[in-house]
């Protein structure tokens, strides 16, 4: 049985403040997510370390320091939901999908012809990406201009 808001809200109301604090000490403890969340909430300028870190898991999808390479979807797409879940900059959000199309294209060009799946895959992150910039940039949030420099895309808020 999923638990609802309104269940979580019934629950959280019977609890004192020392109670609430332990209980959110605990989720700290436990969950990397919870702990890059309030990290970013506490200390901002540390999402350039996050994004690093994320950026980081999607290239060793490609290119690992050691090994062949896995691409391994299912991480690189839970390395992008994780990080839409902890930050709330678009222009990182939007960096993070375009890195993991720049670290595609770099694959191919380094092997040569792939299979179906892995374009699919790479075409699909291009759009989601190529959507994700255009949503952003009608919220007034980024602005996006085309360059041939050094990146088909400059992004900044």
């Amino acid at each position: 049985m999923n638990i609802k808001i309104t269940d979580l809200k019934k629950y959280l109301s019977n609890k004192t403040s020392d109670e609430m604090k332990q209980e959110i000490i605990e989720l700290f403890k436990n969950y990397k997510n919870v702990q890059e969340y309030f990290t970013l909430k506490i200390f901002p300028k540390n999402e350039e370390n996050i994004l690093k870190k994320y950026k980081q898991i999607i290239k060793n999808e490609f290119s690992p320091d050691r090994g062949e390479p896995k691409l391994r979807y299912s991480i690189m797409r839970t390395a992008i939901s994780d990080f839409r879940k902890v930050s709330k900059n678009p222009k990182n959000m939007a960096e993070l999908m375009i890195s993991h199309v720049e670290n595609g294209v770099d694959f191919t060009n380094m092997y040569g012809d792939i299979d179906e799946q892995f374009y699919n895959n790479i075409e699909g992150m291009f759009e989601k990406t190529a959507n994700y910039l255009l949503s952003e940039h009608h919220k007034s949030k980024i602005y996006i201009f085309s360059t041939c420099f050094p990146r088909q895309w400059i992004i900044f808020s």
